[in-house]
């Protein structure tokens, strides 16, 4: 499955591989906890991308790094900067479909990450 990964530092990249629960938790380096995303701020103003970005679910209490660039990407779903941030590595993902499964990071997305200059 594709997948977009999203280091605290680094560039961003797209993979394609098998995901389940260990990989999302080795990306993450622990528990994960989806944060979902229905749009994004870009420069053309908001674009629905209906995806999921997985984060570490302790990455506060455990003190990881400040990700930016996720922080920036969540803002609309997390309240922005004075309410939330975002810790730690993260993957994104599309919103689960009918079934209940995972579905591939949406094209719209890696285009507006593409454009943000976090990929090389």
């Amino acid at each position: 499955m594709r997948a977009l990964l999203l280091p605290c530092e680094g560039i961003a990249t797209v993979v394609d591989v098998p995901v389940d629960l260990a990989w999302l938790q080795a990306r993450v380096g622990g528990l994960i906890e989806p944060v979902r995303l229905d749009q994004i701020l870009t420069d053309r103003g908001r674009v629905l991308v209906e995806a999921t970005m997985f984060v570490n679910e302790t990455g506060k209490n455990d003190m990881l790094p400040l990700n930016p660039r996720a922080t920036d990407m969540a803002t609309l779903a997390i309240g922005g900067w004075f309410h939330d941030v975002i810790m730690g590595d993260v993957v994104v993902l599309g919103q689960v479909d009918d079934e209940g499964d995972e579905t591939p990071v949406p094209d719209k997305l890696v285009a507006a990450v593409r454009a943000w200059g976090w990929m090389a």
